[in-house]
């Protein structure tokens, strides 16, 4: 694994910190995967520019053809109830994710579900279409979710890869507000 760090930007966000990592097999050197993580250190604000958009589709840099929008698949899905196994699994113990008593310390009634979660159950949903197999993807969290919340996913055809393949939008939404969005 070889990380860097790609870029650092400015923004009313925070300092939007673009880090990337090539995952190669040891033994003949092949890359395996490229991987780009963009997020935000809020509170390091010094510039009041709105943060750039990330790539669509993980940045495959494939062509793309307008499409008339079709919804490929609806689907619900319910937030745990406790983030703890998912913590396990993950190695992650954000106490805001593991505890209540650091939920209060932040002014919540409970702690939140991993936006990681809701991205891996939003890329399960859309690898259930039929013959979907996704070469990127690019995920991007506007809200929260309780736990126990009944989050609706919706996949839709947002366009066609030229040579083949479909573009699509992926949204996210708890009570009809939208809390993430991606694009494969």
């Amino acid at each position: 694994v070889t990380g860097w760090v790609a870029a650092l930007e400015e923004s009313s966000a925070g300092r939007v910190v673009d880090v990337r990592l090539e995952l190669t097999d040891a033994g003949d050197g092949t890359l395996v995967a490229l991987m780009r993580e963009r997020f935000a250190i809020r509170g390091r604000a010094s510039g009041n520019a709105v943060p750039s958009a990330p790539e669509l589709a993980g940045g495959t840099g494939r062509e793309t053809a307008p499409a008339a929008r079709r919804i490929l698949r609806r689907t619900t899905v319910t937030a745990p109830a406790d983030m703890t196994a998912f913590a396990r699994v993950t190695g992650d113990f954000n106490p805001i994710h593991t505890s209540y008593n650091a939920a209060h310390v932040a002014g919540m009634d409970a702690p939140l579900v991993h936006g990681m979660w809701l991205c891996a159950a939003a890329e399960y949903a859309t690898q259930k279409i039929a013959g979907t197999r996704i070469l990127g993807w690019t995920y991007r969290m506007f809200g929260m979710v309780a736990l126990g919340d009944v989050v609706d996913v919706r996949v839709e055809r947002v366009g066609r890869i030229r040579g083949g393949g479909l573009a699509l939008e992926v949204s996210c939404t708890v009570d009809g507000v939208l809390v993430a969005t991606a694009t494969a």
